[in-house]
C-alpha cells in the first residue's frame, strides 16, 4: 500500500475526529451565552443538518479506513483500522445521536 494513501486516510480520520469534537451537539448552544435566561435545550433543530453532516463525515472516515483494511497485508494495520472505525462510531453516537 502506498504510504501517501495511508497518511491521507489517517489525516482524514484525525480531521474528522476534530470536527466531531468542535461541533456542538445542539447548534443553539451558543445562544445561551448571550442570554442565560434562554434555554438551548428548548430550541429544536427541525432540519437535522448537523446530524446529517456529521454522519456523512463518519461514513467518509469509515470508508477510508475500510479501504485501508482491504489493501493492507498486515494484521496489525487491519486491527488498527477496525479500532479507529469503532472509536469514531461510538464517539459520534454518544455525542450526536444519544
Amino acid at each position: 500500500m502506498k504510504p501517501v494513501f495511508k497518511l491521507f486516510a489517517h489525516l482524514l480520520f484525525v480531521a474528522g475526529m476534530l470536527v466531531f469534537y468542535v461541533l456542538p451537539a445542539n447548534p443553539y448552544d451558543w445562544m445561551q451565552e448571550f442570554d442565560p435566561a434562554l434555554s438551548a435545550e428548548t430550541l429544536e433543530d427541525p432540519s437535522g443538518d448537523n446530524l446529517i453532516f456529521t454522519f456523512l463525515l463518519l461514513l467518509g472516515m469509515a470508508v477510508m479506513q475500510a479501504a485501508l483494511i482491504a489493501n493492507s497485508r498486515s494484521q496489525l494495520e487491519k486491527r488498527v483500522s477496525v479500532s479507529l472505525i469503532l472509536i469514531a462510531a461510538v464517539f459520534w453516537a454518544v455525542k450526536f445521536w444519544l
